[in-house]
């Protein structure tokens, strides 16, 4: 049953349009922003004449922070659909939308998301997140098989001077879109800070309702027909109540035609217009009984959340004041008896009121409204009457409308834009810290081992005790004392040796070999006042072992290195009487020709290592960041611009990785050749070498000279070890170092450790094989 009331229905729909003209004008935002999205020009919505901005346009772009966004534009529209659906803003990583906000508070937020069929991309498998300044309002969100618009309504409170609304599309789709979107600064009334708390224990008044977010589930225009955002100074839709009215049973429609009266303090057009106020549904009484039952609507809703249910009632029935007394229920709960429009409207017909409920919907999913005669309604009147209900989700505790993930959450989920670069560049980290440590290393098994090989050429670090200290071993003595050499221990003389006595036995020799090759170097290129002398005692059984003493010369080097130490060697063969004559040709060594890249793999950067590895480092970064340049201007962003396509996260990491490995492999390569080429120039190695005894070759080496004039060779007698001992005890301190057969180290200890000398420091070492 409808009823019409004076002056007609005809008469109302055209005020209906008069006073659109005066709600637009009634209400001016101070922040007003329109974008439409994927635009590049200005377009006006036929349906409210509302101008938004293209956000690809100069003017609208401002806003959109972010890169890498596509452009989509709909190459078939339907005929009437709005200019706002015809293209969409396509993101394939988090973006953002920065609005300045000239006015803190409550601030309405309108998406628009619109789907169409595109050869570039499909839309209809997106799904992302929205967030505004912290709060989440969609979470893994779809448009999904729906041919319409979808419009989502949010009220957010706003306290600092940006609202920044953010997109990141999922880990699943990669790909989030919008259509259009509004930003306006709410009316002072809109939203009232106080509400009646709803629960199953009790009713109650709440305050701090405004400081939250809203998102406007349903909007409900009672009794009446569709509102279009043309006759709302919101620029909001109402939609008709049929599909959520439990049973239409005893309640009749009525359309008002006369003046709506807002009043100061109370509802305002822009809490509800004049077309929602309009009409409504009602039960009357039309003889001496009143009706027993209610009007009822039901809404689903998520579980979880608290909603904020707003009642917009307005006497547009009653033929006089005082006549219409009702109950309001929410959720079957009387949370209103008795209500008296006429005293709540300052005793006025037609003067809209509203009531806000806040309900904490935990388990049923179904949220109902009802209206119905109280005891004090009277027959042959209006008993009961709605004219508009809204219902409003609250943010949770975590400050989300939609899922339990909070906004912080869904960023830190996505990759940073950047992931492909940063994975490269730990690769990159990794491997250089990986040589850096192997480099290292292999310093430090160079410094602590004994070498039979020629010493790195970068010593200017390594100390001759470190080396000794770490393979010295002595059951004979109750004090081992080690041995210091080197420049940096020039002040404490009483930390080194001035005379070194080396005895050895046989191969015992090559423990002696880096030892006397580092004295060497150090006598020559670091500036010491002074090296220690060094006497070497050393037996063989046969005059062949007479060879090893070439082996003292180092493969590289300079000849003066080994004629500026001051070394005495005394050889003894033990088992033969006088050199052999027989065939000069057999005790002889023979030194091939050295190569490049025969040197040892320590100095392979050269004497100031670390500095080419820092070189190293930012050379293969610069190289990367260049061929990376290079890659995404002309391979990676015209497939992302041009084409709508988007290039694969993953695809884009191996090319990455692939100009990491090859920007390290540039630089360690030009670096190795480099510092090998100028090693291989200073380097002066003595080609063709001859045996130790070999006549011939002798005047072409003054290093061999220098060995032959500090040698002498005797032959069919063991060393006398006590005298030579005794005569070099004479000096201020000697340490004597011994390794060969144990009967010989025992008896370098017992002369030592005898008491016939204080200044004998022995040290014994040994090694197996």
């Amino acid at each position: 049953m409808e009823i019409y009331k004076k002056p007609g229905f005809f008469l109302y729909v055209s005020l209906s349009l008069l006073l659109h003209f005066t709600i637009v004008c009634s209400f001016s935002p101070v922040d007003h922003y329109l974008l439409d999205c994927g635009s590049t020009e200005a377009t006006t919505v036929d349906i409210d004449h509302r101008r938004f901005t293209g956000d690809a346009f100069e003017s609208g772009s401002q806003f959109l922070s972010s890169t890498g966004t596509i452009l989509l534009r709909d190459s078939n529209p339907p005929p009437n659909s709005p200019p706002i659906y015809r293209t969409v803003r396509v993101f394939t990583r988090p973006s953002k939308y920065v609005f300045n906000i000239r006015e803190k508070g409550t601030h309405l937020v309108r998406l628009h998301f619109h789907q169409f069929d595109s050869s570039n991309l499909n839309l209809c498998h997106s799904q992302f997140h929205v967030s505004v300044n912290g709060y989440v309002l969609l979470n893994n969100f779809t448009a999904e098989n729906t041919q319409n618009p979808i419009i989502k309504d949010y009220m957010i409170w706003v306290d600092t001077e940006k609202l920044v609304i953010t997109f990141t599309p999922s880990r699943k789709s990669k790909i989030a879109f919008v259509s259009a979107i509004e930003v306006i600064s709410a009316p002072k009334d809109l939203i009232a800070d106080v509400a009646q708390l709803v629960d199953s224990k009790k009713i109650e008044q709440i305050n701090g309702l405004m400081r939250n977010a809203l998102e406007t589930v349903y909007r409900v225009n009672v009794g009446g027909r569709k509102v279009t955002p043309f006759n709302d100074s919101l620029w909001r839709t109402w939609v008709p109540d049929d599909e959520f009215l439990k049973s239409s049973d005893g309640s009749t429609r009525v359309y008002f035609g006369g003046r709506i009266k807002y009043q100061m303090g109370g509802a305002s057009r822009e809490v509800g217009p004049d077309n929602v106020y309009n009409t409504a549904r009602l039960i009357t009484s039309l003889n001496d009984s009143i009706p027993n039952l209610n009007i009822t609507w039901v809404f689903p809703v998520i579980e979880g959340y608290d909603y904020l249910v707003r009642m917009h009632f307005c006497d547009i029935a009653s033929i006089s004041l005082g006549l219409l007394y009702f109950n309001v229920y929410v959720n079957g709960r009387l949370v209103y008896e008795n209500l008296d429009l006429t005293s709540l409207t300052n005793d006025m017909l037609a003067s809209p009121f509203y009531a806000d409920f806040l309900v904490d919907e935990k388990s049923s999913g179904v949220l109902s409204v009802s209206v119905g005669p109280s005891n004090m309604s009277m027959s042959h009147t209006v008993d009961a009457i709605l004219n508009g209900v809204e219902i409003m989700k609250m943010n949770n505790s975590i400050g989300s409308l939609d899922g339990t993930i909070s906004a912080e959450s869904i960023l830190k989920s996505w990759p940073s834009r950047n992931t492909g670069v940063p994975v490269p560049l730990i690769a990159l980290v990794c491997l250089l810290l990986t040589a850096s440590l192997l480099i290292y290393r292999r310093g430090i098994g160079f410094k602590n081992s004994m070498a039979w090989s020629p010493l790195p050429v970068d010593m200017s670090q390594i100390y001759l005790g470190h080396i000794v200290g770490r393979m010295l071993h002595s059951p004979f003595v109750p004090c081992v004392t080690k041995v210091y050499y080197g420049c940096e221990v020039e002040a404490s003389k009483d930390k080194w040796h001035d005379t070194l006595v080396m005895v050895s036995g046989g191969s015992g020799i090559t423990s002696f070999i880096s030892i006397i090759r580092e004295l060497a170097f150090m006598s020559a290129t670091m500036k010491c006042k002074s090296t220690p002398k060094v006497l070497l005692i050393t037996a063989f059984k046969g005059s062949s072992g007479l060879t090893m003493l070439d082996l003292l010369i180092p493969i590289s080097g300079t000849p003066s290195e080994f004629s500026k130490l001051d070394i005495q060697i005394e050889a003894y063969v033990t088992r033969e009487k006088g050199p052999t004559t027989e065939n000069p040709k057999l005790l002889r060594t023979i030194w091939f020709d050295p190569n490049d890249f025969d040197a040892p793999l320590y100095p392979i950067l050269g004497p100031k290592s670390w500095l080419w590895l820092g070189a190293i480092i930012l050379s293969s970064f610069i190289i990367f960041l260049v061929f990376m340049g290079i890659l995404t201007r002309y391979y990676i962003y015209p497939i992302d611009h041009n084409t709508y396509r988007i290039y694969s996260l993953s695809a884009r990491s191996i090319l990455q990785m692939l100009l990491i490995c090859i920007s390290i492999a540039i630089t360690a390569s030009a670096a190795f050749l480099w510092n090998k080429k100028q090693l291989a120039m200073e380097a002066k190695p003595i080609q063709n070498k001859e045996g130790f005894y070999n006549a011939d070759k002798e005047l072409e080496s003054f290093t061999h000279q220098s060995l032959v004039q500090s040698s002498k060779v005797h032959y069919g007698e063991r060393p006398d070890l006590k005298r030579i001992l005794l005569e070099y005890s004479k000096r201020l301190s000697v340490g004597v170092l011994v390794c060969g057969p144990k009967k010989m180290r025992q008896e370098v200890a017992t002369i030592c450790s005898s008491g016939l000398a204080d200044n004998l420091h022995f040290e014994s070492i040994s090694f197996s094989w």
